[in-house]
């Protein structure tokens, strides 16, 4: 399950993630996003990705997790959150993504929200 919300009074596309994402799951979940960034200037917004409820997916998903960081990333967000995943086993496989150095990893989407203030 997941969806995004656009919040332009404060620049921020929140995409929220949770439970398990079989392989065609994962497919929706990206057409989907590409179609909500087309909506905006992404260079002006902030992307905070809560998928802290997100659960381990199977090996022939962790390429379509690589996938999304990807699109995050290419995207040219002014700067992009992901939180913590609450699964220690989830977390593992997300810490072997490519490109997490230009990630700043929050607990909650209110942290990443509160850093944006300061």
């Amino acid at each position: 399950m997941y969806n995004f919300k656009i919040d332009s009074s404060k620049n921020v596309v929140i995409a929220t993630a949770q439970g398990f994402f079989t392989e065609s799951d994962a497919a929706i979940y990206l057409a989907d996003y590409q179609k909500k960034v087309k909506t905006i200037s992404p260079t002006t917004y902030t992307l905070i990705v809560d998928a802290r409820e997100q659960k381990m997916v199977g090996a022939n998903v962790e390429e379509d997790m690589q996938k999304a960081v990807n699109f995050y990333l290419s995207a040219g967000f002014k700067k992009v959150f992901i939180t913590e995943l609450q699964s220690s086993t989830a977390m593992s496989q997300v810490r072997r993504i490519q490109g997490l150095d230009r990630v700043t990893f929050v607990k909650t989407p209110e942290e990443a929200l509160g850093l944006l203030s300061h």
